[in-house]
């Protein structure tokens, strides 16, 4: 299988949708939020972002918001099929070398996704502040940097 990480243009705008709405089906009971695709879709057209392809398949991807301090790390997600690939990890590695070095990254993720927050941690992720019943469930939002 080969892969090739390259930033998301505005073409990939259905794919982006389509790896958030197969990951949903998949994985109905998802914890956090879970981005209605009108909001998904707004945030695709405001953000930055890469992704990880298969031929013209989109496996993982990442959004973000840059500032001149940080970049803002809005979503992050994996089509199923690709799970433990190490996508994710590689796509995020590639985010911390090709951000300027003055910047920080950004993220907050769900206090319940033991997946994701232990991938930031292992990527050197810090985690620096909660966010008390942040999702709509109730949940905590767990917040990380990267310097």
């Amino acid at each position: 299988m080969s892969f090739e990480i390259r930033p998301l243009k505005p073409q990939d705008e259905d794919r982006v949708l389509q790896v958030v709405a197969d990951l949903y089906r998949a994985h109905p009971h998802l914890t956090g939020f879970q981005w209605p695709s009108e909001t998904l879709r707004a945030e695709f057209r405001s953000s930055e972002g890469w992704g990880v392809f298969q031929g013209g398949r989109l496996a993982s991807f990442v959004l973000y918001r840059p500032s001149p301090a940080v970049w803002e790390i809005s979503v992050v997600a994996c089509h199923p099929e690709f799970w433990h690939h190490g996508l994710t990890r590689s796509l995020l590695s590639h985010l911390v070398v090709v951000k300027p070095a003055d910047r920080e990254l950004w993220l907050e993720v769900h206090e319940e996704n033991t997946r994701a927050w232990r991938l930031y941690e292992s990527l050197g992720f810090q985690r620096v502040g909660i966010r008390a019943n942040y999702y709509p469930n109730g949940g905590t939002a767990w917040l990380y940097t990267l310097r």
